[in-house]
């Protein structure tokens, strides 16, 4: 018997000596347990101070890099400053309206709501 399955009622009714017995075996129980549980928190802990050196390498690795791309920031403003500079900025064409010689010549030749010929006048329905 061990702390999980353990029973007052049983308990109770065993000798004294058989009691000294089960106490033992329910603390052996429960120290290993305990061992088990402290060998899974130190992996753990091992685990993480790995991830934390992998991760102090890979900041180490960014920061190397942003170096390295530094000049070539750099360059690019300039690049882009000079082409700003030398690049006429694009007009939009004016815009296009209607000659005065045709206003007031237009004619309203049926109802919005209703078409000007009637249905049964339509080639594409027939």
């Amino acid at each position: 018997m061990n702390h999980e399955n353990f029973d007052p009622d049983t308990y109770q009714q065993l000798p004294d000596s058989d009691k000294l017995k089960l106490i033992e075996q329910i603390a052996k129980s429960l120290k290993e347990q305990i061992d088990e549980k402290d060998r899974g928190i130190e992996d753990l802990q091992g685990q993480i101070e790995d991830l934390e050196f992998e991760i102090e390498g890979l900041e180490f690795d960014l920061e190397s890099l942003r170096d390295q791309q530094k000049p070539f920031r750099d360059e690019r403003k300039r690049l882009r400053t000079a082409l700003e500079l030398k690049l006429p900025s694009p007009e939009q064409p004016p815009r296009r309206s209607p000659p005065p010689s045709i206003a007031g010549k237009g004619k309203t030749l049926g109802d919005i709501v209703s078409p000007i010929v009637p249905e049964e006048d339509w080639e594409c329905l027939k």
